[in-house]
């Protein structure tokens, strides 16, 4: 979208009706370098001498539209292991969501409750107790007990 300074402080709104956020629209500025952050200042931005043409309407820029994503990210088939069944695949991504909705829950990073390899492992494995479980490589004791009862769930729940 393009617009000079006075079209900007009139509106966030782009021809189409869609919105420019504040954020998006800073940083933009501090690219193009009409604006840059005073470190000095507590991480002011402030505006830049090549701004005035900006502020005095003889210079016109051009902001991106930064677009909403549109629902939850997608667990890309072509980095699953190739040599997983069908049934495992299905298996991994429903781990892969528990593990995820199980981070967020607990305010930790998703690889904190299991990585990737783990679940990969668990997957091509489909074990049927606690005491298989227990030999996949990156389940300890103490993920075991908090996580076993579950893990051992989806399991049954895939067949």
């Amino acid at each position: 979208m393009s617009l000079t300074c006075c079209e900007a402080r009139k509106t966030n709104a782009s021809h189409d009706g869609t919105t420019t956020s504040f954020p998006s629209s800073a940083l933009q500025l501090i690219a193009l370098g009409f604006a840059r952050v005073d470190h000095d200042a507590h991480g002011a931005v402030k505006l830049t001498p090549t701004s005035r043409a900006l502020l005095k309407g003889e210079q016109r820029f051009e902001l991106r539209r930064v677009l909403p994503r549109q629902g939850p990210a997608k667990v890309s088939r072509a980095l699953l292991p190739d040599d997983l069944s069908p049934a495992s695949v299905e298996l991994l991504l429903r781990l892969k969501a528990w593990r995820s909705s199980e981070a967020r829950s607990q305010s930790l990073p998703a690889y904190v409750i299991f990585h990737d390899s783990t679940l990969v492992e668990i997957a091509r494995s489909q074990p049927q107790d606690l005491d298989a479980l227990s030999r996949v490589s990156g389940l300890g004791a103490t993920k075991l007990e908090r996580y076993g009862a579950v893990l051992l769930a989806l399991i049954a729940e895939q067949r």
